[in-house]
C-alpha cells in the first residue's frame, strides 16, 4: 500500500505521472520488503531452532565450498528455503545440494525455489499416502544435482 507521504513526494516531481504510474513503481518495491521481511522472520525462528541452527552450522563448518560463504549469506539462502520448504529444510542432503547450487551460481534462482515448493507439496500428499521421507529425497539430491550440473 502507497503511503500518502510517499504518493505526494513522487507526485510532487512531476505532474504528468499519473498515479497508476507511481503505483507501478512503488509496487514491487513493496513485494521486495515484504519479502525481506519474511525471510528476516525465517531467520529468527532458524536461530532459535536448534535442529535447523545445527545443520546449517555443521554444513558452514565441514562442507569446503560452504565454507567459504559468508555465514550470513549462509544463513538468508537457508531461510529462504525454509520459508519455501519447510519440511525440505530439514533433509542435510537436499540442502547441502540445494546451497551449493546457489553458492556455485551466486544467487537463489526462481527455477530452484518452484522446485521446493513443489518437493514440499510431494512431501505432504506423500506423507498423507504413507510414503517415506528417504523415498521421496533419494530421487530429489539426485534431481537436484543434475540442476546444479545443467546451470538449471
Amino acid at each position: 500500500m502507497i503511503t500518502k507521504q510517499a504518493f505526494s513526494f513522487l507526485n510532487g516531481i512531476g505532474k504528468s505521472i499519473s498515479e497508476a504510474k507511481v503505483k507501478s513503481v512503488i509496487a514491487p518495491v513493496g513485494v521486495l520488503a515484504g519479502a525481506g521481511m519474511l525471510i528476516s522472520k525465517a531467520c529468527t525462528r532458524i536461530q532459535n531452532d536448534a535442529t535447523r541452527k545445527n545443520l546449517l552450522n555443521d554444513l558452514h563448518l565441514n562442507d569446503p565450498l560452504l565454507k567459504e560463504i559468508p555465514k550470513d549469506q549462509l544463513l538468508e539462502w537457508y531461510a529462504t528455503i525454509y520459508h519455501f520448504a519447510p519440511r525440505f529444510s530439514l533433509d542435510k542432503g537436499a540442502v547441502k545440494e540445494t546451497l551449493e547450487q546457489f553458492a556455485r551460481f551466486g544467487r537463489v534462482d526462481v527455477n530452484t525455489l518452484k522446485m521446493l515448493a513443489d518437493t514440499e507439496k510431494a512431501t505432504q500428499q506423500a506423507a498423507a499416502a504413507g510414503k517415506s521421507w528417504g523415498d521421496l529425497f533419494e530421487g530429489l539430491s539426485k534431481a537436484v544435482a543434475v540442476n546444479a550440473t545443467f546451470g538449471g
